[in-house]
């Protein structure tokens, strides 16, 4: 089925004496089917999907905190090749006039305490413990991640090359993509990227983790941009792929085979996954191989704190908090920082 039909159009051709239109002419046309009128639009890239519930969300900036609530998304308006344009119909607890967040959101839990910056203007208390990073700062990461990316994609395809562009990319994609087009883009270029390092050397671990890595980035995208039954097929692929890296080189990437199984058994509800046990097995391996990455213990933390294991959760965000700052990774790794201190008090109170 080609879901084309002939249709024939009406033009008034002799309104456009500058370009009238000739026969064997080509033309993309837009047919207005429905006018919506004095609807909410806020920033596509500020609504999230909830992975338990499939709920969609925002978060506001009132009273110094971020609030998370619970939208209604509709038809979107876009605006070409800059997605960051790009606008959503929205419904919920939200009128004209409100603050969304909608850069560093991911990172957010409901009632987090934050300084919102607009306009180059500062909102919230100052001064405060885990306060979200300065646009600028975060607008100069990503700069710098960018140009990174472009230096290395103009350089030459051997294995060092292509593996530091598969691990820029996934991490620009993962953290700081500013649409679902973008994060797809990236996804698809590590995919690539990681079928060509298989090639060169099927041994080597690097090849088989991004491409696992990037089918697990492909997973997150929207459903109607990546239907849930491909979403599945995505992640079982990865999971074999990551499986082959647990026999080349375990402590690849600092142990990111082990730390991304664990995440898929512990929160993937259906089989082959839904084994809370062997998830947290695999993150505890992560952390004992590689004692220097600290969102290994975040994750670990987190998923101890949901089990009610709140004495051992403790033990971990305290060693995780002792780990030096990386410099390549700053700016990722202040904000681990804050959320392992924020679980600190979680655990304490």
């Amino acid at each position: 089925m080609s879901r084309s039909a002939e249709v024939t159009i009406l033009v008034d051709n002799y309104k456009y004496p500058k370009t009238p239109l000739k026969p064997g002419m080509y033309s993309e046309v837009k047919i207005i089917v429905k006018i919506w009128e004095n609807q909410l639009l806020i920033p596509y890239s500020s609504v999230l999907k909830d992975a338990n519930t499939g709920e969609n969300y925002v978060f506001t900036f009132r009273d110094n905190l971020a609030k998370k609530i619970i939208v209604e998304t509709g038809l979107v308006k876009s605006y070409g090749d800059d997605t960051s344009k790009d606008r959503i119909q929205i419904k919920g607890d939200l009128k004209v006039g409100d603050f969304i967040v909608y850069m560093g959101h991911q990172f957010l839990n409901d009632n987090d305490k934050i300084r919102f910056v607009y306009e180059n203007k500062k909102f919230g208390p100052s001064g405060m413990e885990g306060e979200t990073e300065s646009k600028a700062t975060l607008e100069e990461t990503k700069k710098s991640m960018l140009d990174t990316m472009a230096s290395l994609r103009k350089g030459s395809n051997d294995f060092p090359n292509l593996e530091k562009l598969s691990e820029y990319a996934f991490v620009y994609g993962y953290f700081f993509a500013d649409s679902p087009e973008q994060k797809k883009s990236l996804a698809l270029e590590i995919k690539n990227l990681g079928e060509q390092m298989i090639k060169l050397d099927d041994n080597h671990a690097a090849g088989h983790y991004w491409l696992a890595s990037s089918r697990l980035l492909i997973s997150t995208l929207p459903d109607e941009m990546r239907p849930k039954m491909e979403k599945f097929e995505d992640i079982k692929q990865a999971k074999l792929g990551l499986e082959k890296v647990l026999t080349l080189n375990e402590e690849y990437f600092e142990s990111g085979a082990y730390r991304s199984l664990g995440l898929l058994y512990y929160r993937i509800p259906f089989d082959p996954f839904n084994d809370k046990g062997k998830g947290l097995n695999y993150l505890k391996k992560a952390v004992e191989l590689s004692p220097e990455n600290r969102w290994n213990y975040q994750i670990l933390a987190e998923m101890l704190i949901e089990n009610k294991e709140e004495k051992e959760a403790k033990s971990v965000i305290e060693k995780g908090l002792k780990i030096p700052v990386k410099q390549e990774y700053s700016l990722l790794d202040k904000r681990t920082v804050e959320t392992l201190k924020k679980k600190l008090e979680q655990v304490k109170g």
